[in-house]
């Protein structure tokens, strides 16, 4: 298997996956073969030692426009800031998302969850004595 249809396989079990944070996010796979195949070709994928894709803009579908063949180790260094929640804190990479029973898509930082979980748990101390609820 070349590395290009390895790359596209990825791609579509990530867009595709409904546990997935990019099916959650609503990123698509819009881009085929062999649109791949030139974009391995343009940036010199077979130079690179551990080849990865990486889309341009991170809120962005994978299209030809949006998408070049990186180091895996580069790729993986892009910290990037997805948006803001609520209370104005970045949410990046490890945000907290689930979907609702609506199917609404909540997406909170980890600063927030934490709190809300923290509330929670004294909520539930003081409700019911001093039990072993792990925060």
């Amino acid at each position: 298997m070349k590395p290009w249809e390895r790359t596209l396989v990825g791609i579509k079990s990530r867009c595709n996956s409904p546990s997935s944070r990019y099916f959650k996010n609503g990123i698509k796979c819009k881009i085929t073969l062999e649109e791949l195949k030139s974009i391995w070709f343009r940036d010199k994928g077979h130079r690179l030692e551990n080849p990865s894709i990486d889309r341009v803009d991170s809120n962005g579908n994978y299209e030809v426009s949006n998408c070049r063949y990186i180091e895996r180790n580069e790729n993986a260094s892009l910290g990037r800031v997805v948006s803001n929640c609520l209370n104005g804190h970045s949410i990046d990479n490890t945000a907290y998302i689930r979907v609702r029973k609506d199917g609404y898509i909540q997406r909170s930082c980890m600063i927030c969850h934490r709190e809300r979980q923290r509330k929670r748990y004294n909520c539930k101390k003081r409700l019911f004595g001093a039990r072993s609820y792990a925060p």
